[in-house]
């Protein structure tokens, strides 16, 4: 991808377009920083410490259930392609492969009802509960600036609720 000569910011509600060069954008990224707050309010900093700590096991928790969510899903697929397999070569007259191909009806039916009620579920609510957590995380910390050294005071005492 080219870098971009211009800025474009699109003010919607008002109506407004304004187009600059990149010196203004550069310009203005510069005074942002020279400006930014730096916070070393040991709560806050504990806070935000703490919400990231949520969203990095949350994210640990949703990488869990979605390989479980996998799992259960191949498994479920797997036995449904036993079944269609063995349907056609089932022998009626025979009990032996009749009670085969009910065995292998049954798990796939277990296998399903694993995908569709429990993993399923599972992995939805670990989505939910990441980006719940993301969001609380970009709501109270994001783009904050904290002194390091209070940082790193704060950090070495640090006990998070956990998530």
């Amino acid at each position: 991808m080219q870098p971009r000569s211009h800025v474009y910011l699109v003010l919607i509600g008002l109506g407004v377009t304004i187009c600059a060069g990149p010196a203004w954008a550069q310009s203005s990224v510069a005074h942002a920083a020279d400006t930014e707050t730096v916070v070393s309010d040991p709560s806050l900093i504990g806070q935000c410490l703490c919400e990231a700590q949520a969203v990095s096991s949350r994210f640990d928790a949703l990488r869990s259930a979605e390989t479980q969510y996998d799992d259960a899903k191949n498994h479920a697929e797997a036995t449904q392609r036993e079944v269609d397999a063995l349907r056609p070569k089932v022998d009626p007259t025979s009990a032996e492969m009749l009670d085969a191909y009910r065995r292998l009806l049954v798990e796939s039916e277990r296998a399903k009802a694993i995908l569709y009620s429990q993993a399923q579920p599972d992995d939805a609510k670990a989505v939910t509960r990441y980006n719940q957590a993301v969001a609380t995380y970009n709501a109270d910390c994001a783009g904050q600036r904290f002194d390091a050294n209070r940082r790193a005071q704060v950090a070495q005492t640090l006990i998070c609720p956990v998530p």
